[in-house]
């Protein structure tokens, strides 16, 4: 099973979409697969999922979806592929499954490694990392969950690492001598978050490389007044160091970058998952009402 959240939330087995239930059971899955191998808690999930105004029988509701999960995973599963399960673990719920079939645990670990290989200065290995993990990118991450109390914030933390891992491949492309590359790509970036100065440093670095020198300074005046507009600030030293290098051609500039390529992107956000402990089997094949009352009754007893 290949499961997606960066982007609208979805699981396919096989390229064959799972039906994932309407909007509160799409928002449990996520929840389950942002901390894949690990439990949520049931209090968490009522929390999440109806914050302040919990319905009286909330926790019924929660074991409905779980239980209707567990059925599509259950039913959608290929022989000889390892087994996705949603288990009872106190004080909640884990989804088991190899993390690295969940799109957003795959996206940290390349982001983690890329930033590693660039740090051991193994550019073209670093980069190739990067790419791959921007790759994965559909949209928005929980594009379809907007409403939901915490896809904000786990929106926010995933977009974040993804703007620092595309400057890092933008710097480190410039180290790989590929300035139409970036160029393209850093005007993208810009459009979409005009704050970001090592993007527009990165942008101007690559048009000066291209011969492009009045289109360079452009970008330079062009984020000074983003900056002013939006921010009332001025660019940073470093912005103001790099546009008065363009304008005196200084020959620093055509060497491999090595301008503002700051510390490398912070990514603590998503540590590394564990994999299923594939001692834990379930035996049980269907009678769900059974199983289900059963997990209800260890659930209320913890």
């Amino acid at each position: 099973m290949r499961v997606r959240l960066l982007g609208p939330v979805s699981a396919e087995t096989d390229g064959v979409p799972l039906r994932l239930g309407g909007r509160k059971q799409r928002a449990v899955f996520a929840l389950l697969a942002l901390q894949v191998n690990r439990p949520v808690a049931l209090d968490r999930l009522v929390d999440e999922l109806w914050r302040d105004e919990p319905p009286a029988q909330a926790t019924l509701s929660l074991q409905s979806y779980i239980s209707r999960l567990r059925r599509t995973i259950s039913e959608a599963h290929l022989e000889g592929q390892p087994a996705p399960r949603i288990l009872t673990r106190p004080p909640g719920w884990a989804l088991i499954m190899p993390s690295d079939d969940v799109d957003a645990v795959r996206f940290a670990d390349l982001a983690r490694e890329g930033s590693s290989l660039l740090e051991d200065a193994e550019v073209a290995s670093g980069t190739a990392k990067l790419r791959a993990a921007l790759a994965l990118w559909s949209g928005d991450a929980l594009a379809d969950l907007d409403d939901m109390p915490f896809a904000a914030g786990e929106k926010a933390r995933l977009q974040e690492l993804r703007l620092s891992v595309t400057e890092s491949l933008l710097w480190a492309e410039l180290d790989l001598g590929r300035p139409a590359e970036v160029v393209e790509m850093a005007r993208r970036a810009v459009s979409e978050n005009p704050y970001r100065e090592r993007v527009w440093c990165a942008l101007m670095l690559a048009l000066y490389r291209l011969g492009r020198q009045g289109e360079a300074l452009k970008v330079a005046r062009d984020l000074r007044e983003a900056l002013a507009e939006g921010l009332g600030l001025v660019p940073s030293p470093d912005a103001r160091l790099l546009q008065e290098q363009i304008l005196t051609q200084d020959p620093a500039l055509d060497r491999r970058a090595r301008a503002p390529r700051l510390s490398p992107p912070d990514l603590g956000l998503v540590e590394a998952v564990p994999e299923p402990d594939e001692r834990v089997t379930e035996v049980f094949v269907g009678r769900h009402d059974v199983t289900e009352a059963l997990d209800l009754v260890a659930q209320d007893a913890t």
